[in-house]
């Protein structure tokens, strides 16, 4: 986020890692923070009743930004060439049958 703000001169900020909230944050006990599995309990209640209810609970989901997803692509077909490549060193520990299926 901190590139592409500043590229059109702007300076992103996320309020959550404003200093203020980050110190009072580190107040709570950390049983109030997880409630069985749930991350963020504390915060989900706090703005349960001014958000909408699909954002408090949409699942995590990373922040992948486009750079990411292009090198995750290019990773994804240079293994591929080398584990369906009958010529490399690494094939005769790869049994192709089951990676085909």
């Amino acid at each position: 986020m901190n590139n592409l703000t500043q590229v059109a001169n702007l300076q992103g900020l996320s309020p959550l890692f404003d200093q203020r909230v980050v110190e009072s944050s580190m107040q709570i006990p950390p049983e109030y923070k997880l409630s069985g599995v749930e991350e963020k309990a504390v915060f989900t209640k706090a703005v349960n009743d001014i958000s909408p209810d699909n954002i408090i609970h949409t699942p995590k989901s990373g922040m992948m930004v486009p750079v990411q997803l292009g090198f995750g692509k290019y990773c994804q077909r240079e293994v591929k060439k080398l584990l369906f490549n009958r010529n490399t060193e690494i094939s005769a520990y790869i049994n192709q049958d089951i990676l085909q299926k």
